[in-house]
C-alpha cells in the first residue's frame, strides 16, 4: 500500500468478476509476469466483512462470490490470484502490488 501512495495511486480495486478474469487473461498473455498480486481489498473487523479501499464491499452486490476464491478466515488483506480469483494475505509478505490512479 505504502507504495502506491508514493506514486500517488491506491491500491487496485477489482469491483466485478469481469475484472478479475481480465487479470487471468493479461497473465496468459504475458503481461502480467507473476500469477499473484496485491490489491486493495482489506478484512474490516468494525464492518465485520471485506471491504475494498473505498468502502464498497468485496463479495455479494459485486457479483464476486467468496466461495469462488480462497479465502480461509477473516483477516488481513486479499491478493489477485491466478488460479484462485482472490485469496487473503498478511500484509508486507513482499508481494507484488497493482495499483490504480484514481481520476477525478
Amino acid at each position: 500500500m505504502a507504495y502506491c501512495k508514493s506514486i500517488g495511486c491506491r491500491l487496485a480495486i477489482l469491483p466485478t468478476l469481469y475484472h478479475i478474469l481480465f487479470l487471468k487473461a493479461e497473465h496468459q498473455n504475458g503481461i502480467l509476469e507473476n500469477s499473484r498480486y496485491r490489491i486493495g481489498g482489506q478484512w474490516n473487523e468494525e464492518a465485520g466483512r471485506w471491504l475494498w479501499v473505498n468502502g464498497d464491499p468485496v463479495f455479494g452486490a459485486s457479483g464476486i462470490n467468496q466461495t469462488d476464491c480462497i479465502v480461509d478466515s477473516n483477516n488481513g488483506d486479499l491478493m489477485w490470484d491466478e488460479k484462485d480469483n482472490l485469496r487473503n494475505t498478511n500484509s508486507g509478505n513482499g508481494e507484488k502490488y497493482i495499483c490504480e490512479k484514481v481520476l477525478v
